[in-house]
Parts: C-alpha cells; structure tokens; sequence
C-alpha cells in the first residue's frame, strides 16, 4: 500500500508504490491519465513534497533521512539532504521522519517523528534547529 501522496498545483499526482522491495515514486497525470516512475530510492516514502521547482522529496523514515530528486536529472540520481542515515537526536539526525515541506526560499520542514519534534534544515544546511 502507498505510504504518501502529494498533489502538484497542475493536479499532476505523485505517490509511492509500497513496494517491499523496489522503491518509486510515480506522477499521475490526468492529461494523459498514465502514471510514470520519477523517482527510485531505497525506502518507502512517508513523506512527498514537489517544491516550485519540481524537485521531488521524499522522507525515508527507515533510513532516518529526506531525499531529493533534481527536476531534470535524467539519470534519476538521488541526494540525501537531511538525516545521517543512523536514528539520533542531533541537530544533523532524525529518527523516523515523517511529513515534509519544503519553502518558497527551498527551506526543509521535518516532522521528526521518533524525537517528537519538527526540524528546520535551512537551504544548503546539514544542521537543524
């Protein structure tokens, strides 16, 4: 079953597939009522956010990290912006993420469910407050 869901402002739909074993995400278009992959990474998404420049995110709480896709990034190549992969208290750590948003100025809301508390990644930055 899916984990998240995130509707883009053009009513294009991004979901995870559950999946146990290979990890997409696809996008849903009505225009073309098909659904694509246009993301694979190495756990379930509990959390999809699509910022202004269609950046796809997606919270790993197995891995304790946030992972973004690049728009255009035909290789498909995934980064790790948030999390050290080891469940954790820091500012640099997460435990189980959750929810995610992502800021007009590209800002990372966490909803940092295993230490009960919602982290703030500012752009570029691997600390939170």
């Amino acid at each position: 079953t899916q984990s998240s869901v995130f509707v883009a402002l053009n009513g294009d739909i991004y979901f995870d597939n559950g999946s146990n074993q290979l990890y997409y995400v696809y996008r849903w278009t009505n225009a073309s009522n098909t659904s694509v992959s246009v993301m694979q990474i190495d756990s379930r998404c509990h959390g999809l956010f699509l910022d202004p420049n269609e950046n796809i995110y997606c919270s790993m709480a197995d891995k304790h990290q946030v992972a973004k896709r690049f728009a255009n990034d035909l290789a498909n190549t995934t980064s790790i912006i948030a999390g050290n992969g080891t469940a954790g208290s820091t500012n640099e750590s997460l435990s189980a993420p959750r929810g995610i948003f992502i800021t007009k100025t590209f800002d990372l809301y966490v909803a940092d469910y295993g230490n009960h508390r919602i982290q703030l990644f500012h752009y570029g930055e691997s600390q939170a407050t």
